[in-house]
């Protein structure tokens, strides 16, 4: 059987624990299992430079060193709360998600079972925000063919000359495909020919999910929401909540990670692990959210949602908000400051519409994999 490597943000989930950057890659793991390949998660680490290179770049740039300084004691400050969590994240990728050790690319192209992969996939998620050899696949020879599959980025925010710096790699890529609707015009600006494609976590559906559920008795209704990045409780709309889960007589639970748990109450907060969060989403009364895959697998499980906006720094990223909501006809969820949660949570969601066109946008993303691994 032919194996297919896939080249995603390992890096970012060793660094946040983040739930949807890996099962974004189960998702396409299995999906491209089902189409008749094995699969590898390709886990890329950066390279490692001398010491005394380092030392040379940190004596040139004393700000960078002051920068790293402070990274590291941030780092140190939130370790204990970190390792809980990357050993329930370890324990899922062991089971379901074939991987390869965490390595610079320079080693892992040496091992027998990368040399030997007959196809390489890129994405999805933000791979590429920068223009660069490794997360375009300008390291895959010529002849094995180079696939993009629902690659994204912050595509209102990239650096002005990114269509030129991506010009060369993306032609070499044998077929483009990316997440969000603004991507085609940033590859098209390059040259490229893109296709819009689901997100890989929406190849799956609800049934697919449930063999990595853990089972569990909900004995209380309640409300889960989850969040991710710093965000002040005012722009997480953590009040409503509390006044809507009242309203309902029902718990809350919040899962938050990436900074957004300093800004929830410790009596709220839930440690999960991926399985347990999948099932917290299903069997909430409601979701309410600012991660888009938070979102996603609340259309997945079909239960009622409303998205909050990030703001800051990491508002880069809502354009993928609104992307998948206007094809579904879901940009009602999104909470504006002059609606409030209840509103949103309270209008229903016709499923029937929402579900049949998510089949023919499942069906398309999957003819456009299938063709692009034809080799």
């Amino acid at each position: 059987m032919k194996k297919v490597g896939i080249l995603s943000c390992y890096g970012w989930l060793l660094k946040t624990g983040n739930y949807g950057t890996l099962l974004q890659n189960y998702a396409l793991q299995q999906t491209v299992t089902s189409l008749g390949y094995e699969s590898i998660w390709v886990a890329v680490a950066p390279e490692r430079k001398p010491l005394i290179e380092k030392m040379l770049y940190f004596f040139l740039r004393p700000h960078k060193l002051i920068n790293a300084l402070i990274h590291a004691l941030k780092n140190k400050k939130n370790n204990n709360a970190g390792k809980s969590q990357e050993i329930d994240f370890f324990e899922f990728l062991d089971q379901h998600v074939p991987h390869t050790p965490y390595s610079p690319l320079s080693t892992l192209l040496e091992d027998e079972n990368v040399k030997s992969l007959s196809a390489w996939i890129v994405g999805s998620d933000n791979v590429w925000t920068v223009p660069g050899d490794t997360y375009f696949l300008g390291f895959v020879p010529e002849s094995v063919p180079k696939i993009a599959y629902a690659a994204s980025a912050p595509w209102g925010h990239l650096v002005s000359d990114w269509s030129a710096k991506a010009a060369y790699s993306l032609k070499r890529l044998n077929a483009i495909s990316v997440r969000e609707q603004e991507g085609v015009k940033f590859v098209s600006e390059a040259g490229g020919d893109a296709t819009v494609v689901l997100d890989p976590t929406l190849l799956l559906q609800a049934e697919d999910y449930e063999k990595v559920l853990t089972s569990g008795e909900v004995k209380q209704p309640y409300v889960f929401a989850y969040y991710v990045n710093p965000q002040s409780a005012d722009d997480l709309r953590f009040q409503e909540i509390c006044d809507y889960a009242k309203e309902l007589d029902a718990e809350i639970k919040v899962s938050a990670i990436q900074g957004a748990e300093k800004s929830v109450t410790r009596e709220h907060l839930v440690t999960l692990t991926p399985s347990e969060w999948l099932r917290h989403i299903r069997d909430a009364e409601c979701v309410v959210t600012n991660s888009f895959h938070g979102m996603v697998f609340s259309i997945i499980f079909k239960r009622p949602f409303a998205v909050v906006m990030q703001k800051g720094a990491t508002a880069q990223g809502n354009s993928r908000f609104f992307s998948l909501l206007s094809q579904l006809g879901l940009e009602n969820r999104i909470c504006s400051d002059d609606t409030t949660l209840k509103t949103i949570i309270s209008s229903p969601v016709d499923w029937i519409k929402c579900e049949a066109v998510l089949t023919a946008l499942r069906c398309s993303s999957l003819e456009f994999l299938s063709n692009s691994l034809k080799f």
